[in-house]
């Protein structure tokens, strides 16, 4: 803010943030507010001698986290959330226009018939007319088509985008586990001692685990659904995050409720793709909770009965506040190494395999995880 504040002077960050997105709309020259404090309620934020900003400190970056949270994640996603009711407005104003083209079209086509009965001498012209009014109609359908396929392309890249989340983190094992086995096969002593040849064994049986995942996922045109028994996908991924689990102490409970056959007709690797992101989040948030005293743990309840799977951790948690939020595309409470894609994509692969995605009850004002109803 002038006259201390300059075009130069961006300590939020939030032009380069503006201008790296496709929509340009949250940039200072947009934005005009101010934050108030006190220096009583806030005594280890202190200015700085020339009283131009805070001195740094732990407090003062933990306020400008706050802010940058405030405007880029909850305003961004208030602006994004009334882009896309307007976007479903103006797709009923599309279908609307279509019906009264497809109505007006026919009207049309029947009164230059009658014409044409009753004033035979303009029967060249009508004719004409109507061919026109052909070329009309076919020129509405094939735009008609062309937005067609530009959504079956969002569509597309929306499931590459996910592919590409869950390759990442596949990346990061990967490099992990083949570093290890590397180091021991190094080691001259590893070929005469059975142990270390187990490790290695481990090892190796790791990333085969980490490869059938990533084969699991295929491009759209690909995929098939077939029948599979939900409690097994589920031990498949509790079997892939082992080792992530034992690295990160987390311990994976899984019980189940009724004995009836959970079978259902899903894609495999879409399945994958919403587990995997569901427990990747749980992670995250685990090695970030606040209570220490408790140890780590993931909660899966399968009941065969209501059809459905529940994932239940104690970390942090989702505050009330932000509820469903955190389905909308780009919203993201994770700081810069957030892409606030993970769960929205979730939301729509759930959709295509006739699944429920939402949050738990909250309890406390926080959501503590997620229900996944077939």
């Amino acid at each position: 803010m002038y006259p201390y504040g300059s075009p130069q002077d961006d300590w939020l960050d939030l032009d380069r943030k503006a201008l790296a997105s496709s929509a340009y709309k949250l940039n200072r020259a947009q934005i005009v507010g101010y934050l108030r404090i006190s220096s009583k309620a806030n005594p280890k934020l202190v200015d700085q001698t020339n009283r131009e900003g805070f001195r740094d400190a732990p407090e003062r970056e933990a306020l400008r986290r706050l802010l940058r949270q405030a405007i880029i994640a909850d305003c961004k996603s208030f602006l994004e959330r009334v882009d896309k009711e307007n976007k479903i407005a103006d797709e009923e104003t599309l279908q609307d226009i279509d019906a009264r083209i497809g109505d007006a079209s026919q009207s049309a086509v029947e009164n230059l018939k009658k014409l044409n009965r009753r004033v035979p001498a303009e029967a060249a012209t009508i004719q004409s007319v109507l061919q026109e009014l052909g070329e009309v109609q076919d020129a509405w359908s094939r735009a008609k088509a062309t937005l067609k396929a530009r959504e079956e392309e969002v569509e597309t890249y929306t499931h590459l985008a996910g592919v590409g989340l869950m390759v990442e983190l596949l990346a990061h094992e990967l490099a992990r586990t083949t570093g290890d086995a590397l180091e021991m096969l190094a080691d001259k002593k590893t070929a005469n001692d059975p142990k270390k040849l187990q490790a290695v064994a481990a090892v190796l049986k790791t990333i085969n685990k980490r490869i059938r995942v990533i084969d699991a996922l295929s491009i759209p045109g690909r995929q098939r659904k077939s029948v599979y028994h939900i409690p097994s996908l589920l031990a498949e991924m509790k079997d892939f995050y082992e080792t992530k689990l034992e690295r990160h102490e987390v311990d994976f409970v899984v019980s189940q409720v009724g004995n009836k056959v959970f079978n259902r007709k899903v894609e495999h690797g879409q399945i994958i793709q919403i587990l995997d992101n569901l427990f990747n989040n749980s992670v995250f948030w685990l090695s970030r909770r606040l209570n220490r005293k408790e140890r780590a743990q993931i909660n899966v309840e399968i009941d065969s009965i209501a059809g459905s799977v529940s994932v239940v951790d104690n970390g942090p948690g989702i505050s009330e506040d932000v509820g469903n939020r955190v389905f909308d595309a780009f919203y993201t409470s994770k700081g810069a190494g957030g892409r606030g894609l993970g769960l929205f994509i979730a939301k729509k692969l759930a959709v295509e395999n006739d699944i429920k995605l939402e949050l738990l009850p909250a309890k406390g004002g926080v959501h503590h995880g997620f229900l996944l109803t077939f």
